[in-house]
């Protein structure tokens, strides 16, 4: 859905607006961004088809990622990879789902959901030779998306708790390799990501 929704926001920015150039905190408008700086973006000029699907697994590919794509099956970090010029953006969407016993299913956790998300994208992108515009894919040319689904209370309190120093042992070691990433870091909470899918979106996507 999410993947989609890209696609045709891509799409629809060219017809309208004609502008190829942003920067990512102007793509993702209602968003916080957690680390990182503001990146410079090409709005890729798709043809509305709808995104294509992965066979290989970032840290694998060798290939141009040159569309709006699903990751691979099993793609450690994120789900969708959208090209933007000379930045790759890598997105993983976090809906609702069904309680489990160890943790909240309607709620973002800043451990979880961004610090160990993060770390396992950058992996991917680091150990990855695929390339986009301005050759291969780079993690300070990139940036990770978190499009969540879910509540977090105030998004600009639950930024400042992403590079919050946790509490216990494999927290803080997650919470250090978090803190040494070079990737830029945004976050959509269910509010920020109603905004940004619009009144018809926002609707179709009742499910999640």
């Amino acid at each position: 859905f999410h993947a989609t929704f890209e696609d045709l926001r891509c799409w629809a920015w060219h017809y309208i607006r004609k502008q190829p150039d942003t920067t990512l905190t102007q793509w993702y408008k209602n968003a916080v961004q957690v680390r990182g700086g503001d990146l410079r973006i090409t709005i890729p000029a798709t043809t509305a088809a709808g995104p294509s699907l992965q066979k290989t697994q970032l840290k694998k590919l060798k290939e141009p990622i040159s569309e709006c794509s699903v990751a691979a099956s099993g793609q450690p970090g994120f789900d969708v990879l959208l090209p933007m010029g000379n930045t790759m953006v890598l997105c993983e969407c976090r809906y609702t789902e069904p309680p489990d016993r160890e943790r909240s299913s309607n709620k973002i956790s800043p451990a979880e959901d961004v610090r160990r998300k993060t770390v396992l994208a950058e992996g991917e992108v680091k150990a990855s030779k695929a390339t986009i515009q301005s050759g291969e894919i780079t993690a300070k040319a990139s940036a990770f998306v978190l499009v969540a689904h879910r509540a977090t209370g105030r998004l600009e309190g639950f930024a400042e708790l992403c590079s919050k120093r946790p509490q216990g042992e494999k927290a803080l070691a997650d919470w250090h390799s978090f803190m040494q990433t070079e990737m830029a870091v945004i976050v959509l909470d269910r509010d920020a990501l109603l905004c940004f899918y619009g009144p018809t979106f926002s609707a179709l996507g009742g499910f999640m």
